[in-house]
């Protein structure tokens, strides 16, 4: 089933994947949020943001983001959010696949760690990531 879907990184939007992000967390659940209102950067990009895009026969079917931050304790740091499949596509991989690229490609961008926020901890703890606290986040350290 992997085969035959490609991973894209770049810095900037895509209204596909935008689309996506607002089907799954918000349309989906009835919250009237606005994209541009709480996310500017899923339609405008931003040096800091990487979009990782999986696309099959050309066609979004799911993507994550990725941020690049800096403290000054630990360095460049990434962020990784808006994790979404569409719903024909998952249980097939592909949020495995966005994780393992956004890791590798975490490490070639000199990130020391990752951390995310999600309401599903366990489908990250098996890439690796351990939880923090008891809040909705995890972190995985390269080091």
């Amino acid at each position: 089933m992997n085969d035959d879907v490609e991973i894209f990184i770049g810095t900037q939007s895509n209204v596909v994947f935008s689309e996506l992000v607002w089907d799954v967390f918000f349309k989906s659940r009835e919250r009237g949020i606005s994209l541009k209102k709480h996310f500017p950067f899923l339609l405008s990009g931003s040096d800091n943001i990487y979009f990782i895009l999986c696309k099959k026969a050309g066609r979004v079917i799911g993507g994550l983001v990725l941020k690049r931050c800096v403290h000054a304790e630990i360095g460049a740091y990434g962020i990784i959010g808006l994790v979404c499949v569409e719903s024909e596509f998952r249980g097939c991989g592909i949020a495995k696949l966005l994780l393992d690229r956004s890791i590798k490609f975490s490490k070639d961008i000199g990130l020391s760690a990752c951390t995310l926020w999600t309401r599903f901890p366990a489908v990250y703890i098996r890439q690796g990531f351990e939880m923090v606290g008891k809040a909705f986040s995890g972190s995985i350290d390269f080091f």
